[in-house]
């Protein structure tokens, strides 16, 4: 499963074939918000269309230049190094987006930690007074 954050996967924009056919949807995407956009102008002129439609028109057609320009130049993007996607087990043990950042700074847990673990402290900690409950 892929890291629900954020919302275009990173690992999808560091593979420059990707961010090519990216970069030719956008193009295609603006031929037609350009082509929308002539239309609602020839309406305009006759008094038909309504403004809202044109002003969206434009604001999407200024976010998709934009899109164009950061995917056609990526090092100027100032992209940080692409983390590891989310695992499942990740992404169902997450319960709030503060809790995410922790656990992406923290990072795995690795086999030297969990063997270091003193096991009967944590059940104290965490309110277990019996081990052997559970296994029996």
């Amino acid at each position: 499963m892929r890291d629900p954050l954020p919302r275009i996967p990173e690992t999808l924009l560091a593979n420059s074939q990707a961010r090519l056919r990216l970069l030719e949807r956008v193009e295609d995407l603006i031929v037609v918000l350009v082509a929308a956009q002539a239309h609602a102008e020839e309406l305009r002129a006759g008094d038909r269309g309504p403004s809202r439609a044109r002003e969206n028109l434009s604001r999407m057609l200024k976010v998709c230049e934009e899109a164009r320009s950061w995917l056609s130049r990526p090092e100027a993007s100032g992209a940080l190094p692409l983390a590891r996607p989310m695992t499942f087990r990740e992404y169902v043990e997450i319960s709030s987006f503060a809790e995410y950042l922790l656990l992406r700074q923290s990072g795995p847990i690795t086999e030297t930690e969990v063997s270091d673990a003193d096991v009967e402290e944590l059940c104290r900690l965490f309110g277990s007074a019996d081990l052997g409950a559970d296994a029996a």
